[in-house]
Parts: C-alpha cells; structure tokens; sequence
C-alpha cells in the first residue's frame, strides 16, 4: 500500500452557460494514496505544469454530440499538462520518466489512459514547453498548417487570434515557408508582439475595425489562399468574401462562440462554392501519429532561435512548496580539501544516496575536488552558490612555470562540458599554434609550451573574434585551451595576461538547468533554498510574456565560428571534388521552404547504427533500417554514388517532399554531405507488396479483402499525386515492389526516383525516352502513334499491378499451369465476356466479387489507347461502387513488346527535357 498524501485539486462545481466566472470553480484538498491499483496499467503522476486552453471552455458546457466529453461536475478539471511518472502499471513508462497528456487539475493524478501520454526523451528545453509548441497547441498547428492547408511558398495566409498558443505558431511556421502573414488580435499590445516578435508582416486589432471585409481587402488585395480559423462568428463571414479562388481554410477553433448561450450561423457560405474554397475541420488528435515527425522538425528550429515562444501557461501557485516547508528540509554538507560546505545540488560520490542530484556527482581525489565531463577530470577551484557557478581547470594548466606556457591535458576544439551547465561568464578559448616559420602578427604571443620537444615556433592567442583566415599560413592550430573572460586582466596580448587567465580556469552556471530552466521559462524567480530550489511566480494575464530561445548564452557564437571555419578550411582543400554536385546545392537552396529535415552524414550513420540493419537493394540505393532520437523508426535509403548526376535525388525530394498523403509514403528528411546522399523515410513494418502478392512459405497470405483495399488505397494515392497537388506528379514506376505496406496493411506508394513534376494544364508531357520497369510500362513509352505521354501512363501501371495482385496468386485455377504461355489480361477478358466465372479456391462469394470488380477495373487501366482508359478518380468510383454496374471495357490488344507483369523487373529510367 502507498503512502496516503494531501491532494490539492481545482473542481469544477457545476457545468457553466455564459462566461465563466471564479465561483465556477473551487480548490479543494483531498488525499490520495501514491500507488497504482494492482494488476492496471495506470499511472500514478506528479503533476508539474498544467496549461489553460481555449478547447477547455466548451466541455465546461453540458453539450452533446461533440469528439470530447463535457467534464465532470465535482471532480477535477482535465487538460494538457506536463508531469513526472510516479508509479507505473504500464511496462512503457518507467518510475521518473516525464510525460505530458491529458491531466487532472491537481497535485496527484491517476491516469489509466496512459495510452495518450508521451515521454519525454528531449530535456534541453524547457518542460513548460510540452504545454505549448512542444505539446498539443504546436501539434494542432502544425496539423492544421502543413497537414489541411498543405501550404506552398509565396501564398497568402490570415491567422486569427494570432497571439495564442495555436495562432502565433502558424504565423511563425507560414514565414518559414516563404508566404505573407497577416494576424489579427484583440489589443495594440497583441498587435505589436505579432509583427516585433512573431515576425508576422503585418497584424490589425479587430475590435478597432469598422468593416472586417474592407479591412481584409486591405490586407490581401488580391484574396487569402489560407485562413487559419480560430475564431468563426463575423470574421468567418468577412474572410470568405476575400478568399481567393481553390482557397483553403484549416478550422481549428470557435472561441467567438464558446461563451454564447445560442451560436451564430455563418452568412456567406454562397462563397464556398462560388469560390471552390475547400474548407476543413480537423482535431489535433487524429493527428498525434505524426508527432514524432514533428518533434524531429521543430526542436531544431528552436534550439537554433529559428522559432520565438511565448508561454501562457498556468502556474498553480497552490501546488509550489513553500520557502519555509524547504527550510525544514535537511542540508547535506560535505567537504573536500580547499571546497568545503559542497551541498545540493551538488554531491560527493561518497555522500547518502539523499543528498544533492546525481548529475552534479562530485568525486574527492587525492583531497581535490574533481568534475568529470565525458571522462575529462577537471579540478574544481571554487563553487559559488550565489551566483550559480562552478569554476574549475584543466590540471594541466594549474601549475605556472616561469620558462614555458602550461599546456592542457585535453585537446578539444569543441565544447567538452556537459549539457547540464551552460556558460556562466563568458568564455573564451585560448589557441595554442605552432608555426614553421617565425608568424608577423600581433595577435600571436611567442611562448614554449612546457613539455614540448619541437624546434619549431610555438605562440599562444586569445582566440576570441579571431576567424580561421587568420591563421598564418605556415601555422597550425595544436590545441585549445578554455577560460573565463574575467580571468583575462589588462593587455590580452601580453603572456602575463594569457597565463593569468589559464590558470584562472573557466566558469560554468547550474542556474537554469532542470527545474529553474522550467521555472525562468514561466517568468518566475528561482533560487536555492536548503537542499532544493524555490520558484515564486506572480499572477498573469493571457497576454503571456516574451522569452527568445534558445536562453543567450556569452561567447557560444564564437565557439561555433571557431569549430564552423576550421571545417570551411577542410572545405576548401575538397571543394574541387564536390563541382559535380552543385545542381544539388543550388536545388536546396531554392527549396529551402521544404518540409522534410535536413540530417549530417554523421546523425545518419548514427540513426542506421552504422548502416547496420539492411532492408533491400534498388535500382538507385541501398536501403537500412534506422531509429530517430525521438523513438520511431525509419527507412534510410543511401544513393548510389553512380547517380553522379544527382537527377534522382532531386526527383524524389522535390516530389515527395511536398507530399501529405495517407496512401504516399512520408519523407522524414534526407542528407547531402559530399559525395553522400540519403533520403529518410518512414518506416514500414510489412515490408513491400510483391512478397504477398504471390507468398513464399512463412509469409502471411492477404486475404482477398485485404487485396481489394490495398489496391483501392494505391488508386487514391495515385489520384491524390494527379490532381491533389498544385503541379501534377507523374510516378512512372507503379509495381508491387514499389507500394509498401505499414502495420496495418495499408499501402504507401514509395520510390519516386523516375517521377516527374509538371503543370496541371499539361495535358500531354515530352520525356526524350522511356522511363518504368518492364511489364508495367504504358504503350505510349514505345509507340507514339497511339497517343501522347501523360497521366495516363501510370494508370497503365496500376492495372497491370492490380491485375497481378487479383490474378498471380497460387489458389488461381483452373488453367494455372498454362498461364505463363497465355496472356493473362486477354484470357480474363474472354472468360468474362463468355459469361464464365473466375474459379478461385476456398475464396466465399464475397471474395469473388471483389475478385471480378478488380479484374474490370484492371481491364479498363490497361486499354492500348491512353483516351480508352479512366482517370484515376474514376477508378477509385468503380472500385467503390457496385460490380453489377460496371461495363466491360474493350478487348485488351496484345502489344508485341509488352510483357507479362512479373516476368522483368528491369528498370529504365532517363532525363526529361522538361
């Protein structure tokens, strides 16, 4: 049995009509005993942030028919909050993983849906941001953004409520991609974050304007291709009028109407269909599978300041321990040789286990207190508790000697400390050279570093502000030594100086890690009192407050431009090997409004655990299984080096990159480094469709059913490539090898290297040759009196895999061992036109339906004549409709070149002179 603890809840006394108002809801002190009911798998959490969003009013309503129950009068208020696993009945969470999900209002909560809770592997940030960017309101925008509105570069896009959580993050993401953002808020205030922080290109205070429909035609006066609705009421009505022809409008909210006893309905709903404005409504978690892709996306955006975050987050004062409840709390105090009081969050190796936090272990050596950082000892100096810092040295720098410069033990050029610490005062490294000839400049002071044998010239440096290029060109850089910028005195191009600042060491803050990093990110005062740390908050409006990410810290620029400018040199001395593959820069750079993720060699090496696992092999790469930091796993696809040209990997990336389908296969990321070209996608479980089309022994056979569905997915899929986008996506290369499978059997089509992109007016397309697999190819690739190239070629293709996936499989008689000398399509053809069934072992009636509809359907794709066949929509409608209404389509002619499917799979493929 766990211990029974105080509970403190907010409840909400009664389901809410109007604005709510304080009596709505009351704090009340409970108990709750600290364990999970045997043999569940609940969780048992300690609640740490909760967020107050805008979704929450409507279930304080007593509504009906809505995707989420009302809350439960006399019981706690549940929303998105951030906590840390307490007990655990789920072998997926572990005691101490911190999670975020839907939570109670309380200091305790017992949760048996942990099914709708994420852990949190990403701790360099700030855990209140699991409550916004990080959480629900950034996965709801990025949904409603990039999955409903699928933007592209140069659009317009109007956001309302732009201030909020949701509304901000739109805005800062449709800048990323390259369109014009407008914002509307309630206040100036609001106004002025929007277009000074968010970087919004302009933004207006609705309840300031007159006429919204004039003030829109202000705005965009030319129309809005995307319109975030947060809002509805008569925003709705004014945006709709000033949408743009084929506009689309991504509903995320209602908030004008949350609080109305009776809703308003919209007046200008005429414009829909005059306009051809496609208008969706979406919730956030039919789309939580996408999070991880979004996590990999978004953290480097904000760990690279790319993204500016405000949080509203609702600090529960009554939750906070108390300065006095710490003060009770016992003090561990240790000491070694000249560091003495060593307390929390510090602590000795040899301390009770209680004491301090084992991240800033301490070890006592030889009466020196000693901090390791990736197996580097470094001594520590001094320990400032009212100051956050910690200063130590490198040993091999602590002892002076009059003759020579000191030398550090460990040669690093890069940050060598843990992320547990940031820079405290800033820090700056000391470079040590050594030249061949005697260097003329300033900057070096010549020294003889103690312990070295060499003849030649040795010089030391403060390397701050220095770049690379400075560097004499008969020098190279040995070593780096890392100080504080207060331990620099005077003339820092005097010895004495460098020297002093050596042997002063280098300082490193604790102060906003773990638990002040989270509080200082919602504006709260953190300081150490006892053997923990204090957060005081004061109250907050919802206007939030400002926080740049990631928290500035001195001297990290000069770091990188060290580090970045010694690979330039690297660069430099390859650049001539690399002219081959410019086109590819120049793509990327064009593109750089793409979504998917742009990995180094080294982060691929490291998610395939070097290239270990292998999946299959291609006509253009090697194909490995690979896991990204935040847990899914991936498909990661190594180019061949032969593809010189680079044609194939800008295909598939300009292709698929800008693809957002349930039936396409996503690209995650890719990676161009040299010589090295990679494209990341998402993993498949099941593998491709030709291992199930005709199973070998110990391969799952489909059932008919599950055949028919695979094949009316591809049809969507390949109609979604023809007429979803804003340029029409030729594949060329539909076969079963090609559409993949994932858990659950649906199909992905995948491998977009011969696919070509063109404008959805061109009717018919110019390629200089053919381009598919044998067998699957359309007529019109060998003869062109028959018609011109276009859509139509893939339609070719997916009959004549939909006729192997109906046709090749080892139940089919009754002329099964005649089949290869006969032309398989032709024979259907006749058996159907004769009025005969096709007989197919233990298959139901059923079976055989959908058996005979996929046969007709095929038998249509596969007509000589391009104009003979369907589009791709009129395929998905026959496959979807009744078999009794489709017509036989002409008898297929027998083309000398053509091949049964299955009997080559090889590939051609070439450049187009589009």
């Amino acid at each position: 049995m766990g211990e029974e603890v105080k509970n403190k809840q907010i409840i909400l006394k009664h389901h809410v009509t109007g604005n709510v108002k304080e009596c709505d809801m009351e704090l009340k002190t409970t108990t709750i005993k600290l364990n999970v009911p045997e043999g569940s798998n609940a969780l048992l959490l300690k609640n740490l942030y909760l967020s107050c969003d805008p979704y929450m009013r409507p279930r304080m309503s007593k509504t009906e028919g809505s995707y989420v129950a009302p809350f439960t009068p006399d019981a706690p208020i549940m929303g998105i909050g951030v906590a840390k696993v307490m007990e655990s009945g789920d072998s997926n969470f572990q005691k101490g993983d911190l999670v975020w999900g839907m939570t109670g209002w309380e200091e305790y909560s017992v949760v048996t849906t942990s099914q709708s809770f994420f852990k949190i592997h990403d701790k360099d940030v700030p855990l209140s941001y699991y409550t916004g960017i990080l959480g629900m309101p950034g996965m709801t925008a990025y949904a409603g953004f990039y999955e409903v509105c699928s933007p592209k570069k140069g659009e317009t896009v109007f956001v309302s409520a732009a201030s909020g959580a949701v509304g901000q993050l739109v805005g800062q993401f449709a800048k990323m991609m390259g369109c014009y953002v407008v914002g509307s808020a309630g206040s100036q205030e609001k106004v002025d974050l929007l277009k000074n922080k968010f970087g919004f290109d302009e933004a207006f205070n609705y309840k300031e304007e007159q006429d919204l429909v004039a003030t829109l035609k202000r705005y965009f006066p030319d129309g809005i291709d995307i319109y975030f609705e947060n809002v509805g009421g008569k925003m709705l009505d004014a945006v709709l009028v000033n949408m743009k022809v084929h506009g689309r409008i991504s509903v995320c909210g209602m908030i004008s109407q949350y609080n109305l006893e009776q809703t308003e309905g919209v007046h200008n709903l005429f414009w829909l269909i005059a306009k051809r404005i496609r208008m969706e409504g979406f919730v956030v978690i039919d789309y939580y599978h996408l999070y991880p892709k979004y996590l990999e996306m978004i953290i480097p955006q904000i760990k690279d300041d790319n993204m500016f975050v405000r949080i509203s987050v609702v600090v529960l004062l009554v939750f906070c321990t108390n300065t006095s409840e710490a003060q009770n709390s016992s003090v561990c105090s240790s000491s070694c040789g000249d560091i003495h009081n060593i307390n929390f969050p510090f602590r000795l190796k040899s301390d009770p286990g209680n004491c301090g936090d084992s991240r800033f272990e301490l070890d006592c050596q030889n009466n020196r207190t000693v901090i390791t950082f990736d197996s580097r000892k470094y001594n520590v100096l001094e320990i400032n508790y009212d100051e956050f810092l910690i200063r130590a040295i490198d040993p091999g720098l602590e002892h002076k000697n009059s003759n020579c410069t000191s030398s550090p033990n460990y040669h690093t050029t890069s940050y060598p400390f843990s992320s547990t610490f940031d820079f405290g005062i800033s820090i700056i490294p000391i470079i040590y050279v050594n030249c061949s000839a005697t260097a003329n400049s300033s900057r070096y002071v010549e020294t003889t570093f103690c312990g070295s044998q060499s003849q030649s010239h040795t010089y030391v440096a403060v390397g701050e502000g220095m770049l690379i290029s400075d560097l004499v060109a008969s020098c190279r850089l040995e070593m780096v030594g890392w100080v504080s910028a207060r331990g620099l005195s005077g003339d820092n191009t005097s010895l004495s100086s460098i020297e002093g600042a050596l042997s002063y060491g280098f300082e490193l803050s604790w102060k906003r890690t773990f638990l002040c990093r989270e509080c200082e990110a919602s504006q709260g005062n953190c300081f150490a009192v006892g053997d923990r740390y204090t957060c005081s908050h004061r109250c907050y409006d919802d206007t939030g407050f400002d926080l740049p990410l990631p928290f500035s810290i001195l001297g990290l620029r000069l770091l990188f431009g060290l580090v970045f400018l010694t690979a330039l040199i690297v660069y430099k001395l390859r650049r001539r090997h690399l002219s081959m593959y410019q086109s590819i820069e120049d793509f990327l750079q064009v593109q750089s409004n793409l979504l998917p993720i742009k990995y180094s060699y080294s982060e691929i090496k490291k998610m395939t655990s070097k290239f270990k696992e292998k999946l299959g092999e291609g006509a253009y790469g090697t194909v490995f299984k690979g896991k990204l930091r935040s847990g899914p796993f991936v498909a990661v696809k190594m180019m061949h080096q032969s593809m010189a040209s680079g044609g194939e990997f800008i295909s598939e990336v300009s292709t698929i990159g800008r693809i957002h389908h349930v039936n396409i296969v996503q690209l995650v990321g890719f990676c161009v480094e040299g010589s090295k070209r990679a494209l990341v996608y998402e993993f498949m479980l099941n593998g491709s469709l030709d291992k199930y089309i005709s199973p070998q022994e110990g391969t799952v056979s489909l059932s008919y059913k599950q055949m028919f569905d695979i094949s009316l997915g591809v049809a969507s899929g390949i109609d979604y490539l023809h007429r979803g986008c804003d340029m029409q996506i030729l594949h060329f290369d539909i076969k079963p090898h090609n559409i993949l499978l994932d858990e659950n059997f649906n199909p992905k089509i995948s491998d977009f290297g011969l696919a070509k992109l063109y404008s959805s007016d061109d009717s018919i397309v110019s390629l200089t040759a053919a381009r598919g697999t044998m067998g699957y190819m359309a007529p019109e690739l060998f003869y062109k009196n028959i018609g011109g190239v276009s859509y139509k070629a893939d339609v070719y293709s997916y009959g004549m895999l939909m006729m192997e996936m109906a046709g090749r499989r080892k139940s089919m008689n009754p002329f099964e061992d005649h089949l290869s000398q006969i032309y398989f399509p032709t024979w259907i053809y006749d058996q159907f036109n004769e009025g005969n069934d096709i007989e197919i072992q233990d298959a139901s009636e059923e079976d055989r339906r959908l058996v005979k509809k996929m046969m007709i359907v095929a038998l249509w794709c596969i007509q000589m004549k391009p104009a003979d066949r369907p589009a791709m929509n009129k395929v998905v409608e026959m496959l979807e409709g009744d078999v009794g209404l489709l017509q036989m389509p002409p008898r297929p002619f027998i083309a000398p070149r053509d091949q049964f499917a299955g009997d080559s799979d090889e590939t051609i493929g070439v450049s187009s002179d589009v």
